[in-house]
């Protein structure tokens, strides 16, 4: 991985231990895996898990300013050049209506890039993680870039629903 050659070439993990710098370079290897390899042991599982959550939050953070106020352009990173007012796929729909996390593979439209984010819900792993995800408003906003149909509305009704519960446990 890119990340980690720099963080070797630039000498960043100096200050840490063996095993603290072994974990982190599992973490960055792993954030982006679609599935965790089941081998990870308990502690490589916990540094992925937040790596994992502090990217999509970051990323979720990124997007939400663009489509709050969206001058100009969407750029490739947030179009993959995908064709836009198209609505929703179905399989994109089926997949995060059965509370799944949709793939890029699955992607057809722009909306569909927007339910992909929303389905990020079902990949987190930290009450924090939805604490940070509510105070941002993330879902509400994403939702507010959507066009205002029924498939829409059920989509964002069973995300807030998830969210709302994970405060419950």
């Amino acid at each position: 991985s890119l990340a980690i050659d720099e963080l070797e070439r630039g000498n960043l993990l100096q200050e840490v231990d063996k095993e603290t710098a072994s974990l982190i370079k599992v973490a960055i290897y792993q954030h982006n895996k679609a599935i965790l390899p089941e081998n990870l042991n308990e502690r490589e599982m916990l540094f992925c898990h937040i790596l994992r959550d502090a990217d999509k939050l970051d990323i979720l953070h990124s997007l939400t300013e663009y489509y709050a106020n969206p001058f100009g352009e969407p750029t490739h990173s947030m179009s993959w050049d995908l064709p836009r007012g198209k609505g929703i796929s179905e399989e994109v729909a089926l997949t995060i209506k059965s509370g799944k996390s949709v793939t890029r593979e699955e992607l057809k439209t722009q909306d569909d890039i927007k339910i992909m984010q929303l389905s990020w819900v079902y990949d987190l792993n930290f009450k924090a993680s939805f604490r940070i995800l509510a105070r941002g408003r993330y879902v509400d906003i994403i939702y507010g870039a959507l066009p205002k149909r029924d498939v829409v509305f059920d989509i964002y009704r069973n995300v807030r629903i998830f969210v709302e519960n994970q405060f419950l446990n």
